[in-house]
């Protein structure tokens, strides 16, 4: 799983716009136990996909997961 990760971070240094890229990265970090990278890397997935409700339930999940709940909140509403 590291490899996948790190594959998907060069992908992603190579194209900061790939969001397929973001969303695989995301999952697998969260996969992972590594939610804190996750919630970086679907912030920037949001940024792209501002409206993708998928991306910000699953942000929203992730700052559940991180004990912020007022940014969980702001995704979930």
């Amino acid at each position: 799983m590291r490899q996948a990760i790190y594959s998907l971070g060069r992908v992603i240094a190579i194209d900061p716009d790939d969001a397929n890229a973001l969303w695989e990265q995301s999952a697998l970090l969260l996969q992972a136990g590594q939610e804190r990278k996750a919630a970086t890397a679907l912030a920037s997935l949001l940024g792209k996909r501002p409206t993708d409700a998928l991306v910000m339930r699953r942000l929203g999940a992730t700052y559940l997961a991180l004990g912020q709940a007022e940014k969980a909140t702001e995704m979930l509403e």
